[in-house]
């Protein structure tokens, strides 16, 4: 028997399609430190001023109630 194999190689010019996911690339790298700049931002902005709210909010209710044992 005869070895009837057939290899064919497909090339193409890939330079088009390296050059855009270069430029996807560095926008997903831009909108990655823009959220990180607007994750910061929330932290200092909303995070620490609501858990600094809330540790206020249970040491006043600690002082309330010790305040309350002592009248009762």
């Amino acid at each position: 028997m005869s070895d009837r194999t057939l290899r064919v190689y497909i090339l193409g010019d890939t330079s088009h399609f390296d050059a855009s996911m270069a430029r996807v690339s560095s926008q997903m790298q831009g909108v990655g430190d823009r959220m990180t700049a607007i994750g910061q931002d929330l932290t200092t902005k909303i995070t620490l001023p609501l858990a600094m709210i809330g540790t206020g909010a249970i040491a006043a209710a600690t002082q309330i109630e010790g305040a309350m044992a002592t009248i009762r």
